[in-house]
């Protein structure tokens, strides 16, 4: 099974540099890890409904992973963790929508 990859990219904000993490499967963005802390975990889904949020004009949703142990990410690495130890899992769970194709 593949696993999730992961590519940081640093950008201006006014003026201070942040970061960004691109969640990364089949070479294709597909989520983000929070900058700030408790760095959260969200993923591009495709919908099931194309009302499900009320938006006709889109086919995916972001969605937020909410589990306890997601609320507790200390760090980025730690979150990355958590992602390649459940890949299997999410892969299985949702199916993901590409993001900047």
């Amino acid at each position: 099974m593949k696993n999730f990859t992961f590519k940081t990219k640093k950008y201006k904000s006014g003026f201070f540099y942040r970061k960004s993490y691109d969640i990364k499967y089949n070479k294709k963005i597909i989520g983000q890890i929070g900058e700030e802390f408790p760095h959260t975990i969200r993923f591009a889904i495709v919908k099931k409904d194309i009302m499900e949020d009320g938006n006709p004009n889109c086919n995916w949703k972001w969605i937020e992973l909410t589990t306890k142990k997601a609320k507790e990410f200390k760090s980025v690495d730690d979150a990355k963790e958590y992602l390649r130890l459940n890949v299997e899992f999410l892969i299985n769970k949702y199916e993901f929508h590409s993001l900047y194709e």
